[in-house]
């Protein structure tokens, strides 16, 4: 998933050089990541790349931020029988 994330931000800012740029580090930073298969090497970087490229950052690193989900619905209450 954090590798795919990584390709994903690749694509959407037009080359590993201009996606190293808009998160502050070199192409060959991003080269040895790519190399990696693991995604963005430092979660320093994941505000950034959310910003960049509008991926939620549970893609970028899910090891560290949770996948939202909805909270489970509160049982019904139980009307007390009038006697």
């Amino acid at each position: 998933m954090a590798h795919d994330a990584l390709l994903e931000g690749i694509r959407v800012a037009g080359s590993q050089e201009a996606f190293g740029k808009l998160i502050g580090v070199s192409q060959q930073a991003i080269s040895r990541m790519i190399a990696k298969k693991k995604g963005l090497s430092s979660a320093d970087y994941v505000p950034l790349a959310v910003q960049a490229t509008g991926i939620p950052p549970e893609r970028w690193r899910p090891d560290i931020y949770l996948i939202a989900t909805p909270a489970p619905a509160a049982p019904p209450l139980i009307e007390q029988a009038q006697s």
